[in-house]
């Protein structure tokens, strides 16, 4: 063979056909014409197939050579089987270099230029891409670039179906009959009890709105209650119920984003707690079926069983004050142990500890040491400890001293009732 052959090559076909049976080949057949010295060659001939990333001479191997076994050549005209697997075409440009030679001459003659691979061959990478993790050329089909006629369904899609399959072909269908879909525009024939929204294993449902956790609706399958009762978490993503803890509100309120060392999130921590809103509300541990109606930093602490905070802000009702309310203003206490004692408003005033069935109606600064009192407003009254049954209409500065119990101050300024000063009254 001479020196100077020539290779002429046009690619006529490339056929990948995938069998239900049997995974695709990554063979592809190669046709094309050989000249030898001006004319069609004749004969047996070995040719040998090397892959390469560039055109230029400087180009990598990327695999090969192959050799086929001696083919055939007729009037110019053969047919080559290939097979580099499929790795190799991954999306990047190939060439094909070509070397010929009579059958067992022992020297091949490589062919000038080296031939560009079209497409077709690199449709190899769509098997690999099948078998990988992530598809990546997916994302390079460009829109409208398939048309509904293509997908070989029965016909075009009225306007808002969407493709499924019946079993046996692609058809177009309604949204909200395929895989019993709920669409935006609502759904007909349901069944209440049978059709839902929501989730069939242990996992909570959200919504979200822009980007972010607008609801929650959970269900504690652990609680040792019966009927899986569910908690309800509205308002700042960050809200929070407690692990185990059962019928819990938070209706909305709380911020996302802290700002300062205190947290502005609501957080209920006892079964059948309700938040209406607000920010940084707490209901700790055990205050169960307790209330905080809104207003900031306001706090249910443990054990405080069914007690209520309206609003207000930096309001507390401490431990074991059961059946106690604070129903707004500001900085107001009701102590540990003041079970079904009530402040009713106004700013630090205190009901302290084991001072229960007390009540202060408002006003500033006023102090309730004694059960079963009352102080109804004005600004730093006192009924000191052991004073039962004590009141205070109003006014300011009065104080009725210990152990002066059933005695009353009406009202002004100053005035004072002494200790053991029992049943004494100050009109």
């Amino acid at each position: 063979m001479k020196k100077s052959a020539l290779l002429s090559i046009t690619l006529f076909s490339l056929m990948l056909c995938i069998a239900q049976s049997a995974p695709l080949s990554t063979a592809f057949t190669y046709q094309g014409r050989l000249s030898d010295g001006g004319s069609p060659a004749n004969g047996i001939y070995d040719l040998r197939f090397t892959i390469y990333d560039s055109t230029n001479s400087s180009g990598t191997v990327i695999v090969g050579p192959i050799t086929n076994s001696p083919t055939s050549v007729s009037n110019g005209l053969f047919t080559a089987t290939l097979d580099f697997g499929a790795s190799v075409f991954d999306g990047n440009a190939r060439w094909l270099e070509i070397a010929v030679q009579t059958s067992g001459a022992g020297s091949f003659t490589t062919l000038t230029p080296r031939q560009p691979l079209t497409p077709t061959p690199n449709a190899l990478f769509s098997v690999n891409a099948a078998q990988a993790t992530t598809a990546t050329t997916a994302n390079g089909v460009a829109a409208n670039a398939v048309n509904s006629m293509q997908l070989n369904t029965p016909g075009s899609p009225a306007n808002g179906q969407v493709l499924s399959y019946n079993g046996t072909s692609l058809i177009w269908t309604n949204a909200s009959t395929a895989a019993a879909a709920w669409t935006l525009n609502g759904n007909a024939g349901t069944t209440a009890g049978v059709n839902f929204l929501g989730t069939t294993d242990n996992q909570p449902l959200e919504l979200w709105v822009n980007g972010t956790r607008a609801l929650r609706l959970e269900v504690n399958t652990n609680s040792p209650l019966t009927g899986w009762i569910a908690n309800i978490i509205g308002g700042a993503s960050n809200n929070f119920v407690a692990p185990d803890v059962v019928g819990a509100t938070i209706s909305g309120g709380g911020v996302a984003n802290q700002v300062g060392p205190i947290p502005l999130n609501n957080q209920i921590s006892a079964n059948f707690g309700t938040i209406s809103g607000g920010a940084g509300n707490i209901i700790q541990v055990e205050a169960f079926d307790s209330f905080i109606g809104g207003g900031v930093f306001n706090t249910i602490q443990n054990r405080a069983e069914h007690c209520f905070i309206g609003g207000g802000d930096g309001n507390t009702i401490q431990t074991f004050a059961f059946n106690s309310s604070i129903c707004a203003g500001h900085f107001n206490s009701i102590q540990t142990n003041s079970q079904s004692a009530t402040i009713g408003g106004g700013a630090g005033n205190t009901i302290q500890a084991d001072a229960h069935s007390s009540t202060v109606a408002g006003g500033e600064d006023n102090t309730i040491s004694a059960g079963l009192s009352t102080i109804g407003g004005g600004g730093l009254n006192l009924v000191e400890t052991n004073s039962e049954y004590s009141t205070i209409t109003g006014g300011g500065s009065n104080t009725i001293h210990a152990d002066a119990a059933y005695s009353s101050i009406g009202g002004g300024l100053f005035n004072t009732i002494d200790s053991t000063a029992i049943a004494s009254t100050i009109a």
